[in-house]
């Protein structure tokens, strides 16, 4: 198992994948900054919500149903150093998540498109449920709406929906998505409209997401911030996980004496 692919994956040209991935890391790394070191000041993860509509969308509109020993083996790393540093067990972090997304997303798709009943009761399940399994993996099954998002881009044609039909689907699937989002968190109401406006805005570019190249784009950046763009968007696991590791460790280092070694809590701190 090897977390950093062979060079000759990087390619030469930055990609629609490497620019969509690359904001969500910048928007990610704000929000969890805000988590770590800011937890009074709701702007960071208002700013930061912007992410997900392109890490969920992007799961499902992915053809893969592989389970990789590296999401397995990252995930467990992160959870080990929040056990060795007295933070929390739980929620497990967002790679559990997609590895359970990953292995039931074509479970859910056959159920929820079965009829419009199905859909009505699936958007209520993935509302109700996913309080208590937010609690036990991040984000839980508030995520699958905006799965589905991502899984109707790419298999909407196939699935013989009309085009109305796909415009409303998505449309309703992005609503429940965004307003459970909004639910999870105490925003004033500045933040909950900046909140709101980021993701929709992100859901908007997901929405326009398609396969693309650019070599022009790539010789306009120049090397440097080509190459920046690149690895971004095609390590983003790595990336992932060795920020947190840094945010983590410099959390106890700062605040040794809240947090002890080996003495997690079950759940995040709350003051």
């Amino acid at each position: 198992m090897m977390f950093f692919k062979d060079k000759a994956k990087l390619g030469e040209n930055i990609t629609s994948y490497d620019l969509l991935k690359c904001l969500a890391l910048i928007l990610m790394t704000i929000d969890h900054i805000g988590f770590y070191f800011f937890p009074d000041n709701q702007w960071y993860r208002a700013i930061g919500r912007g992410c997900l509509p392109i890490w969920f969308g992007l799961i499902g509109y992915a053809n893969t149903r592989e389970l990789p020993l590296s999401f397995w083996v990252g995930g467990f790393i992160l959870v080990a150093v929040n056990i060795m540093l007295g933070l929390y067990i739980l929620p497990l972090n967002i790679l559990f998540t997609m590895l359970f997304i990953r292995f039931s997303i074509d479970h859910v798709v056959r159920i929820y498109f079965k009829n419009s009943e199905s859909m009505a009761v699936g958007l209520l399940t993935f509302f109700l449920v996913g309080i208590p399994t937010n609690y036990l993996v991040e984000y839980g099954t508030f995520a699958f709406p905006m799965v589905l998002v991502g899984y109707i881009l790419r298999h909407g044609s196939e699935m013989k929906l009309a085009k109305l039909s796909r415009g409303l689907s998505i449309a309703t699937l992005c609503g429940v998505f965004i307003a459970a989002n909004i639910i999870m968190f105490d925003f004033h109401t500045a933040q909950a409209v900046c909140a709101v406006g980021i993701m929709i805005l992100t859901t908007m570019m997901m929405a326009g997401f398609s396969p693309a190249s650019f070599p022009e784009l790539t010789r306009m950046m120049g090397r440097p911030v080509s190459w920046m763009i690149r690895m971004g968007g095609r390590y983003t696991l790595e990336y992932y996980i060795i920020h947190l590791l840094i945010l983590k460790i410099t959390l106890f280092m700062l605040e040794g004496d809240k947090y002890k070694l080996f003495q997690p809590t079950l759940f995040p701190h709350v003051e």
